[in-house]
C-alpha cells in the first residue's frame, strides 16, 4: 500500500518557514489506554479525544520578528501515532497566519477555516504536533486562541502515522479477532454510464478528527445545489454537547486504474473543511458543508428515494421480513479511508434484502424496522470507513451503510461472500421525527411539495472546463535570445495547464500563472505559443498568443596581438572583443572555449604561431587570426659591416654609405654622422668642405655591441686648388694633402 508517512518522534519541532524557531515541547500527560477503553472504538475510529485548556498565555513561546508577533508551541502525547487539535474559541486579527507542523513539513490553515470562531487542524504523523501563529505585533493582545481538544491517534489512518500505539495493541489483544478479506476493487477500473453519476457524488469524510466515513452529495427537489452531504450518524457519535462538530471533506478522491488504492488524503484530492449538522435521526446524518464542492470535483448531486415500500415485494416469516426488487444495488465508498472502491449486490437483476424488527446492533441504536440487510455481494465488499455510503438502485439512494459483520475469509475472487451489511432505510427518515432536526424531507423538499423522492443532477452553472479568460505575452516584440513573459488566467485553482511552442514547452502549470521564456537565437519572426488547460471531468480548452522575434545578426569580432614578435621568455598579449556572440572557440595554436570578450597572455617557446578565434551565434560565425613570432634568445653581439662608395669625392659631390648587421636589435651612427639607424640600409652623404670624414655604425643586442666604420675623402674643387696654391702649379695642392692625411691615418702605429 502506498502513501504512508513515516512517523518521526521529536522532542522539539522546528516550526515555520524562514528562520527556524525552536519551540519547547509540552508533554500532555494522558492515559491513552483508559481513553481507548472508554471509547470502545469502532473500526472507523482512529483517534480519541483528550480534553485540554491551552492558550498562548499558558503554553508555547512568543517572539517578535519585525512588525510580526509569532507564537509557537509543540504539544506531545506519548504513544500517539498521529496528532491533531481543535480550538473552540478563536478570534484572530486580520493578517494572521496559522501553520500546523509535523514530520512531513508545514501545512497552513486558511482564514476561512477559523471564520466560524473555531478551527480544527490537519492530522500529522507521530506523537507531537507543532503550531505557529503569526499576527501583526500591534494586535498581539487581541488574539483569542483556546485549544480545547487534542486527538491522539491510536492507529494509522488516511496515510498518517505508522502502526498502532502500545495502548491500542493491548486493547486489541483483549478484543475478539476480526477477519478482513481482500476483495477490494478500484472504482476507476469500472466507471461507466451506469455508475459515474453515483461515483461523482461520493465524498470522503473525517469527523471530529477521530472517525473516517463516506458520504454522498444529495440533491433537493428544487435543485438548489446546496452542498448537502448524507452519511451515517454513528460516524459522528462524539458530537459536542453544544451540537457543534468538525468536518473535513475530500472530493473526487480516485487513483487511476492499475494503481494501488491509496489514502484519500494523500492523492491531492480537492478538500474543504467545515459544515453544519442539519438533520440527525436513527443512523442518518445530513450535513451542509460550509463551502460548495471545489471545481476540481465536478460533483453530482445524487437523488434520494424515500419510497422503500413502493418498490419492494416483501413477505414476513418467523418475525423477519424478506424483500426483493428488480435492479442491481451499487455502492461506491471509501472503505478504510482509501480512494474510491466499488461494490455491487449482484448481477442477476434482483436485489434481496432482509428487514428485521427490534434488532439491536453494537452501534448503540435500536433498529425499529428501519434497516435492511444485504447478505450477498457478487463483486467487492464493504469495510470500516464505508459507513454512510449510499446503496443506489435505479439512480437513487435507497439507504446508507450503518454497519457490517464481515466474515469474508474466503479466497478472492468469490461470488459468495457471506456477510451481513446493514443499511439505514431512507424511507424511514424521510418523514423521520416530523421536524427539521429529524426529518430528511424538511431539507430535501424545502417547498413542502409532498414529494418523497428527488432526482439527481449536476450544477450546469459550474463550468466543467477551465475557460481561459486571458493569455498574453510581454513584450510582443523581442530580440532573439531575449526573455518574454507569458501570463494567463482561468480562475480555476484546480486547473492544470500546459504551454507548448517551437522554442519552449512546460506541463503541469497552475490555472492562473505566468512563466518567463528565453527565446533562442534561432527564433525568427512570429513564434506562436499554445496554452492548454484541463480540469478533471472536463474538456481541454486552448488559447494561443505569439511573440515576434528579431533574428540575431552574425557576430562581429576584433582580435589583436601585441607585440607580434617577441624573444623567447617574453610575453605577448592577445585581446579580443565581440558583439552578438553566444560563444567563442579557440583553434590553431590555442584551443578550448573562450569568453566573448577577453584577454590572454602568451609566453610560447621560439617559433611561429597562428592563433584563430571563432565567435558564433545561431545566425552564423566570424573568425579572425593573428600571428606571433618568437625569437630564440641572443647569445653573441651582432656583426656589423659598412662601406662607402665612392670613397673619394670632390666637395659638392655625394657618396653612398651602405651597411648591414646580423643579430642587432638597434643601431646608431657616430663620428661624422649620428642618430639612430636601421639595422640595415643606406644613406647619402655630401661633405661641405675638403677633408677626410669617418662614419661609424654601432649595433647592439642583448649580448653586447659591435661597431664598423667607413671613410670618405673630400677634395677641393679645381678652382679652389688654384686659389690655394702659390702660382705656376709649383706648390702642393689640397688633393695631395688629403692623400697624405689618408696615408697617415692608415699607417700602423709603432709600439713603443
Amino acid at each position: 500500500m502506498r502513501g504512508y508517512f513515516r512517523a518521526v518522534a521529536a522532542a522539539a519541532l522546528l516550526i515555520g518557514s524562514g528562520p527556524a524557531i525552536a519551540a519547547p515541547t509540552k508533554v500532555i500527560k494522558t492515559d491513552l489506554a483508559a481513553l481507548i477503553a472508554q471509547a470502545q472504538p469502532k473500526p472507523e475510529q482512529f483517534a480519541v479525544d483528550r480534553k485540554v485548556d491551552l492558550t498562548p498565555a499558558q503554553t508555547g513561546t512568543w517572539t517578535m520578528t519585525g512588525d510580526k508577533a509569532v507564537w509557537t508551541a509543540s504539544l506531545q502525547i506519548p504513544d500517539a501515532v498521529s496528532m491533531s487539535f481543535r480550538a473552540r474559541q478563536v478570534s484572530l486579527p486580520a493578517g494572521s497566519s496559522l501553520v500546523v507542523t509535523g514530520p512531513a513539513g508545514d501545512r497552513p490553515l486558511q482564514p476561512k477555516h477559523w471564520a466560524t470562531g473555531e478551527v480544527s487542524s490537519w492530522l500529522v504523523s507521530g506523537d507531537t504536533i507543532g503550531i505557529k501563529l503569526t499576527v501583526p505585533a500591534a494586535a498581539k493582545n487581541d488574539v483569542v486562541f483556546q485549544i480545547t481538544d487534542l486527538f491522539p491517534g491510536f492507529k494509522s489512518t488516511l496515510g498518517i502515522g505508522t502502526g498502532t500505539s502500545k495502548a491500542y495493541s493491548a486493547y486489541l489483544a483483549k478484543a475478539a479477532p476480526s477477519n478482513v478479506g481482500s476483495c477490494d476493487h478500484n472504482y476507476s477500473c469500472y466507471v461507466d454510464a451506469s455508475n459515474k453519476d453515483q461515483g461523482d457524488s461520493v465524498v470522503g469524510i473525517i469527523l471530529n478528527n477521530q472517525n473516517s466515513c463516506t458520504g454522498n452529495l444529495v440533491a433537493d427537489a428544487t435543485h438548489s445545489f446546496r452542498p448537502y452531504i448524507l452519511t451515517a450518524s454513528h460516524c459522528n457519535y462524539e458530537m459536542d454537547a453544544d451540537g457543534r462538530s468538525v468536518f473535513q471533506f475530500y472530493w473526487a478522491a480516485t487513483v487511476p486504474c492499475g494503481q494501488d488504492l491509496d489514502y484519500y488524503t494523500q492523492v491531492g484530492a480537492p478538500m474543504t473543511q467545515g459544515g453544519v449538522e442539519r438533520m440527525r435521526y436513527q443512523d442518518s446524518l445530513l450535513i451542509e458543508a460550509n463551502d460548495p464542492p471545489p471545481y476540481g470535483a465536478y460533483p453530482y448531486w445524487l437523488g434520494v428515494d424515500g419510497t422503500f415500500e413502493d418498490n419492494w415485494t416483501c413477505s414476513n416469516s418467523t418475525g423477519s421480513t424478506v424483500c426483493t426488487r428488480p435492479g442491481t444495488g451499487k455502492v461506491v465508498h471509501h472503505g478504510l479511508a482509501l480512494t474510491k472502491q466499488y461494490t455491487i449486490t449482484n448481477d442477476s437483476g434482483t436485489v434481496t434484502a432482509g428487514v428485521k424488527d427490534g434488532q439491536s446492533l453494537s452501534l448503540g441504536y435500536t433498529y425499529d424496522a428501519w434497516q435492511f440487510n444485504i447478505d450477498y455481494y457478487s463483486f467487492g465488499r464493504l469495510l470500516p470507513g464505508a459507513s454512510g455510503s449510499a446503496m443506489v438502485i435505479g439512480g437513487r439512494a435507497i439507504g446508507t451503510l450503518s454497519g457490517n459483520r464481515d466474515s469474508s475469509d474466503e479466497a478472492c475472487p468469490t461470488r459468495s461472500i457471506s456477510a451481513e451489511n446493514f443499511f439505514q432505510r431512507l424511507s424511514a427518515v424521510w418523514d423521520g421525527g416530523a421536524n427539521a432536526q429529524t426529518s430528511l424531507k424538511y431539507w430535501l423538499d424545502p417547498q413542502s411539495s409532498g414529494v418523497n423522492a428527488t432526482d439527481g443532477a449536476r450544477d450546469s452553472s459550474r463550468s466543467v472546463s477551465a475557460d481561459i479568460t486571458a493569455f498574453t505575452v510581454s513584450p510582443q516584440n523581442a530580440a532573439a535570445g531575449d526573455p518574454i513573459t507569458l501570463s494567463w488566467t482561468t480562475g480555476r485553482s484546480d486547473a492544470a495547464c500546459d504551454v507548448t511552442s517551437s522554442i519552449y514547452s512546460a506541463t503541469g502549470l497552475s490555472g492562473d500563472g505566468s512563466i518567463t521564456v528565453t527565446g533562442t537565437d534561432a527564433a525568427n519572426g512570429d513564434v506562436p505559443f499554445t496554452l492548454t488547460c484541463h480540469v478533471e471531468g472536463g474538456e481541454d480548452t486552448n488559447a494561443t498568443t505569439a511573440a515576434t522575434f528579431t533574428p540575431a545578426p552574425t557576430p562581429t569580432l576584433s582580435l589583436s596581438i601585441s607585440p607580434s614578435e617577441i624573444t623567447e621568455g617574453d610575453t605577448a598579449t592577445a585581446t579580443w572583443t565581440s558583439s552578438d556572440a553566444d560563444s567563442c572557440t579557440k583553434s590553431g595554436d590555442w584551443s578550448g572555449q573562450a569568453a566573448t570578450n577577453g584577454t590572454i597572455y602568451l609566453t610560447p617557446s621560439a617559433g611561429s604561431y597562428s592563433y584563430v578565434l571563432t565567435c558564433s551565434n545561431a545566425a552564423g560565425s566570424t573568425s579572425q587570426t593573428v600571428t606571433l613570432t618568437v625569437d630564440s634568445p641572443v647569445t653573441e653581439p651582432p656583426t656589423v659591416s659598412i662601406s662607402a662608395s665612392p670613397t673619394r669625392i670632390t666637395v659638392g659631390q655625394t657618396s653612398t654609405l651602405s651597411w648591414s648587421s646580423d643579430g642587432a636589435d638597434t643601431c646608431a651612427g657616430s663620428g661624422d654622422w649620428s642618430n639612430t639607424r636601421a639595422t640595415s640600409g643606406s644613406a647619402t652623404v655630401q661633405p661641405s668642405s675638403a677633408g677626410v670624414y669617418t662614419y661609424t655604425l654601432t649595433c647592439t643586442n642583448a649580448a653586447g655591441s659591435s661597431a664598423a666604420s667607413a671613410q670618405v675623402a673630400a677634395s677641393a674643387a679645381a678652382g679652389d686648388q688654384d686659389s690655394a696654391g702659390s702660382g705656376g702649379g709649383g706648390s702642393m695642392g689640397v688633393d695631395l694633402l688629403a692623400l697624405a692625411a689618408l696615408s697617415l691615418l692608415r699607417r700602423p702605429r709603432r709600439r713603443h
